[in-house]
């Protein structure tokens, strides 16, 4: 089942431009429904400024996103980490306060040697 995403009705693309995912994460990132992968990895991780200790986030482009428009190329083929990936973690809470809370989240940008 989806989560629910508001990614549309606000016109976010917060979780796309760019891609992060956890470094605890130790899977390959997605590919498309033909295998081709989408993401390309950045040099750069960021840490979120609330958890300087405990989180690194790698960075990705995606090939589908349209950093003009802001939306993704293929939105009815995304792979599972995009359907799943949301900023609302209690749907019966204040989504506009979850969803500010999310995209307005600082971060520490770190390049590795």
């Amino acid at each position: 089942m989806e989560k629910h995403v508001p990614c549309l009705e606000k016109n976010c693309s917060h979780c796309c431009d760019p891609v992060r995912i956890d470094t605890k994460n130790t899977g390959e990132p997605p590919s498309d429904k033909n295998g081709k992968k989408i993401f390309t990895q950045r040099r750069e991780f960021l840490v979120p400024e609330t958890l300087p200790d405990t989180v690194r986030l790698k960075t990705f482009d995606c090939i589908n996103f349209d950093p003009v428009s802001k939306k993704c190329l293929d939105y009815e083929n995304r792979p599972d980490l995009c359907r799943n990936s949301t900023c609302i973690s209690d749907v019966d809470g204040d989504i506009n306060e979850q969803h500010r809370k999310v995209t307005t989240e600082k971060f520490i940008k770190i390049y590795p040697r």
